[in-house]
C-alpha cells in the first residue's frame, strides 16, 4: 500500500483464497467449508468483487446495501482483480482517515464478505477435513479486521518508504472472550468445551478411525472370500481323491487301451496315438471315415456318437471288401491240390528212377561186350 497526496491508502492486497476455512455455525460450533479453485477463481465470482465497498469489520447487518453503504464504507475495491497462486488479489483504496489510523496501528488483515451456496459434502483437501463445499460465490464487500479468516497473508502491507510504514512482525493483541474461541465437542456421548484446534484434531482422528474401520471391514470381507476359496479347493481335492482310486485308475487305463486298439483298426497300426486325447483320437477316426466331418464346435457327446457310427461304417466296408476278394479268387480242387512237400517228393522219386534206369542200361551194355 502507498499513501496518496490526498492522504488515502491505495495498492493491491490478497483478500480471498481457495482451501478450507472455518465458520461459526450459529450454534456455537465450527463448520469447515471448502472453497474450490473453480468457484473462487470463476469469472463471475471475481467480477462480483469489482467496485464493492471496503468496511471496518464486517457490518452487523451482514450485507452492505444502498441503505447503509454511506455509513459503512471506508474505501472501495477497484476493477483490476487478478489471480496469484491460491489467492485473489484486489486493488484497494482506503479513504477514511480514522480507518487509516487504525491500519497504521496494526489492524491490517482483510476478509471478504460474500454470498454463496453451501452444499453438505464432507471430504479432505491438503490434509484438512471439511464438512461442506461453497459454490456460486458472489462478493458484497471487503472488511478490514483484526483476524482474517483467510489467514495472516490476507492483509494490507504498507510501503516501508512511507511515514505510515508498520512492522510486519507486529501482532496486535486480540481480546476475545474464551466463549468466542471454544466449540462444543462430543466424545462418547458427553459434550465438552474445547478450542477449535482441539475439535479439528478430534475430527481428523475420527476420520482416520472411520477409514481404518472401513479397511478392517474390507480385509474381513477379503478374508472370508479367501476362506471360501480354500474350502472349495479342499472339497475338490477330496472329490479327486475319491475319483482316483486304484480300481478307477485301472478302469481308465483299460478304457484307453481299448480305445487305441479300436482306433488302430481304422487308422492302422502305425498311427501315433500316445500323445492324443481321447477326443482327438475319436475325431481322427471320424475324419478317416468321413473326410468332410466338421467337429470343431461339436460337443463331446456328439463326437462320441459320430465315433461309434464311424466304427460301424468301417466294419461294414471291411466285411464287404473281404467278401469281394473271396468271390474274385477261384478256389482250388482239394483233390487236385498238392503241397510243396508232395511236389518235392515226386521230383526226388523221378530222379531216383532215372538213375536206376541209367544204371541198368550200363550193366546191359557191359554184358553184351563180354559175350
Amino acid at each position: 500500500m502507498r499513501q496518496t497526496s490526498e492522504g488515502y491508502l491505495t495498492g493491491e492486497a490478497r483478500v480471498a483464497r481457495i482451501g478450507v476455512q472455518a465458520y461459526q455455525d450459529g450454534s456455537g460450533g465450527i463448520r469447515r467449508e471448502y472453497r474450490p479453485a473453480a468457484e473462487v477463481f470463476s469469472a463471475d465470482a471475481i467480477a462480483s468483487f469489482r467496485n464493492v465497498p471496503v468496511t471496518m469489520n464486517h457490518p452487523t447487518e451482514r450485507l452492505v446495501t444502498a441503505d447503509n453503504a454511506k455509513r459503512l464504507s471506508v474505501g472501495f475495491v477497484g476493477e483490476n482483480l487478478r489471480v496469484d497462486g491460491e489467492w485473489v488479489v484486489m486493488p484497494i483504496t482506503i479513504t477514511d482517515a480514522e480507518t487509516i489510523n487504525q491500519i497504521e496501528s496494526g489492524t491490517v488483515q482483510l476478509s471478504g464478505g460474500y454470498l454463496s451456496e453451501v452444499q453438505d459434502s464432507a471430504g479432505e483437501y491438503n490434509g484438512e477435513v471439511y464438512d461442506a463445499v461453497q459454490t456460486n460465490i458472489r462478493g458484497n464487500h471487503v472488511a478490514i479486521v483484526q483476524q482474517a479468516r483467510a489467514g495472516a497473508d490476507a492483509r494490507l502491507n504498507l510501503d516501508a518508504a512511507d511515514a505510515v510504514a508498520i512492522n510486519d512482525q507486529h501482532k496486535p493483541e486480540v481480546k476475545t472472550d474464551m466463549a468466542d474461541k471454544s466449540v462444543t465437542v462430543r466424545v462418547d456421548g458427553i459434550e465438552y468445551e474445547a478450542a477449535p484446534e482441539v475439535e479439528r484434531h478430534i475430527s481428523k482422528q475420527a476420520e482416520r478411525i472411520d477409514a481404518l474401520s472401513a479397511d478392517v471391514e474390507t480385509a474381513k470381507a477379503e478374508s472370508e472370500t479367501h476362506k471360501a476359496k480354500a474350502d472349495a479347493a479342499a472339497e475338490e481335492l477330496e472329490a479327486l481323491k475319491s475319483e482316483r482310486t486304484d480300481e478307477k485308475i485301472r478302469e481308465a487305463a483299460k478304457a484307453r487301451v481299448d480305445l487305441e486298439r479300436t482306433a488302430s483298426r481304422v487308422l492302422g497300426d502305425e498311427a501315433e496315438l500316445g500323445d492324443k486325447t481321447d477326443r482327438e483320437i475319436q475325431e481322427a477316426v471320424v475324419k478317416a471315415v468321413h473326410k468332410d466331418a466338421d467337429l470343431a464346435e461339436a460337443s463331446d457327446v456328439y463326437v462320441q456318437a459320430r465315433f461309434d457310427a464311424a466304427l460301424d461304417t468301417h466294419k461294414v466296408h471291411a466285411d464287404a471288401s473281404t467278401k469281394q476278394r473271396e468271390t474274385a479268387a477261384p478256389r482250388a480242387d482239394a483233390s487236385n491240390y498238392k503241397s510243396t512237400e508232395d511236389k518235392r517228393r515226386e521230383a526226388m522219386d523221378a530222379m531216383r528212377g532215372a538213375h536206376k534206369r541209367r544204371d541198368r542200361g550200363m550193366y546191359k551194355d557191359r554184358g553184351s561186350a563180354a559175350n
